[in-house]
């Protein structure tokens, strides 16, 4: 039998993959503050990281943190190059540019980030992330059969993990109509744009169904809601209250008010010089305005109500955490409409936070724009990819900023599509010039 001579490519590859899983497995696992709601099965955790964690947990209960960061770390850096190989096919990238994404890639491994040793859900979402994006695009432009499969099943697992994803395949949709527009209602093609426009259905009741047999409750993952709501109570005023008409949600929003206020983590609190430097406040203390303030301070009440007349405390733990999502967002949408201006300065800021610059966040929303009218016009490959690399980042970057502050960890995602749309660009007007 014959055996092909490894490249010195594939040797440098090894190497670097085999140095940072090194790295990675030599460094501690990392206890955040969202890992023991994974670990515990808490009722606000979705369901994909809490069934990964536990299963180690379970099987390895002395050392499953150690094994989930070998794990994570192998994980990811299989989907790093995955990802790596069919990006580089698809755009042909030369070595030069390969190497500038395989450094984006294995960012996030190191500090700051942390994600294979950080006990948290990013450590799975990162490789389904890729993995998604990868068989997307060769669902899109190669049509192997197995791709839809991968690509469905993977686009589960990952919006079980992290719900901030769940419009992605809407957005892949979306392209595969202009992509096949002269037959898009053959069989074939209605099929698979069906497919892809109800997985999010199908996500929804998938975590829906761990929930009932899980906490014996027929409801999505909680605190989607109650996370928004941060944002919406501190651009809030006192005199809202008016505007809640529920008896036990204006008692709510009093405390809430009362103990924000004390807390001086109002935007009225203290005048500032100018809405950054208000936004700047907002996000260095979301955790105290949203988890422990408004999360707590609700929450408590239903679960005290709750053992009023029953003694069954995790029946209490659930029945609380999905009163205050439906407290929470009822009280949302009430400040929002009464606040809207401030709210929406707010969360304006909050999205240009995470794009670190508002130039950066207006090349990519025009990047949206011309490409998304490219692509209606005539189907092209590189206007297409275009548009599919910056929806996707325009998607994470809104849902992110409408459910809490735009840090980091949930941002990454968006640094190699960033990368790929320049790359693109050039390519473009490389090609405009020499024609």
């Amino acid at each position: 039998m014959n055996f092909r001579k490894p490249s010195f490519k594939t040797y440098i590859l090894t190497v670097l993959y085999g140095l940072v899983f090194f790295y990675c497995i030599f460094q501690e696992a990392i206890f955040s503050p969202d890992t023991f709601g994974y670990l515990m099965a808490m009722p606000q955790r979705t369901p994909g990281y809490v069934v990964f964690s536990k299963f180690f947990q379970y099987i390895f209960p002395q050392n499953y943190a150690q094994i989930i960061v070998g794990v994570q770390a192998i994980m990811g850096l299989f989907a790093v190059h995955v990802f790596l190989k069919g990006m580089s096919r698809l755009l042909k990238l030369n070595f030069f540019l390969k190497g500038i994404l395989l450094i984006l890639l294995v960012f996030p491994f190191f500090p700051p980030l942390f994600i294979a040793n950080n006990i948290c859900s990013e450590g799975l979402t990162y490789p389904l992330y890729l993995l998604f994006l990868t068989f997307g695009f060769e669902f899109l432009y190669n049509e192997k059969r197995y791709t839809l499969l991968l690509l469905s099943t993977v686009y589960i697992l990952l919006v079980l993990t992290r719900g901030q994803f769940i419009v992605t395949t809407l957005i892949f949709a979306f392209v595969y109509i202009f992509k096949y527009r002269t037959n898009i209602l053959t069989k074939r093609h209605l099929t698979r744009f069906l497919l892809m426009a109800l997985l999010p259905i199908l996500v929804i009741f998938a975590d829906k169904t761990y929930h009932q047999l899980k906490d014996d409750v027929f409801k999505s993952t909680p605190y989607t809601f109650v996370s928004m709501s941060g944002a919406a109570f501190y651009v809030s005023h006192e005199s809202d209250v008016q505007y809640v008409k529920n008896k036990d949600y204006k008692k709510l929003f009093q405390l809430c008010h009362n103990t924000l206020e004390e807390k001086k983590l109002l935007m009225t609190s203290k005048q500032r010089n100018g809405f950054d430097d208000y936004y700047r406040h907002f996000h260095n203390n979301v955790p105290q305005i949203c988890n422990q303030t408004v999360h707590d301070s609700i929450r408590k009440i239903y679960f005290q109500a709750f053992l009023e007349h029953s003694d069954d405390t995790d029946a209490a733990s659930v029945y609380s955490l999905y009163q205050s999502e439906k407290a929470t967002k009822s009280i949302f949408f009430t400040l929002v409409k009464h606040n809207l201006e401030a709210w929406l300065r707010l969360y304006y800021s909050n999205i240009v936070h995470g794009f670190k610059s508002v130039f950066i966040l207006i090349l990519v929303i025009v990047v949206f724009l011309f490409s998304g009218f490219k692509m209606i016009l005539r189907s092209n490959i590189e206007y297409e990819i275009l548009f599919l690399l910056s929806a996707l980042t325009l998607s994470n970057a809104i849902i992110v900023s409408l459910a809490s502050h735009s840090i980091m960890r949930y941002l990454f995602y968006n640094y190699v599509s960033i990368f790929l749309m320049v790359i693109i660009i050039f390519k473009i007007l490389s090609n405009a010039k020499r024609d």
